[in-house]
């Protein structure tokens, strides 16, 4: 991670197919070279992990809708649910 922020960048992306360990693992290095987390919210860590971990930003929002938990996807109306508690979590620290 430190070469990423030697050549000059400041954030690192994610993508949803990324499994648990390795996600924490980039969310711990990118901390210690003061570069952002941005990108999809992994399915193996969901909205709340990827929140928790203080994720940037969240691109396409996708990811909300599926409980890791679980490995499933959320009911739609679940869905509304989880983004409403989404935004206003995100709002209160914004």
């Amino acid at each position: 991670m430190q070469s990423f922020k030697e050549q000059g960048y400041d954030t690192i992306k994610v993508y949803n197919g990324l499994g648990r360990d390795a996600y924490f693992a980039i969310v711990v290095a990118a901390r210690a070279a003061e570069m952002k987390v941005v990108g999809h919210v992994p399915f193996s860590v969901g909205i709340w992990g990827a929140l928790g971990a203080g994720q940037y930003s969240i691109e396409h929002f996708r990811g909300y809708d599926f409980n890791p938990a679980r490995r499933s996807w959320l009911a739609p109306t679940h869905r509304r649910w989880e983004l409403s508690r989404a935004m206003h979590y995100i709002a209160s620290w914004s």
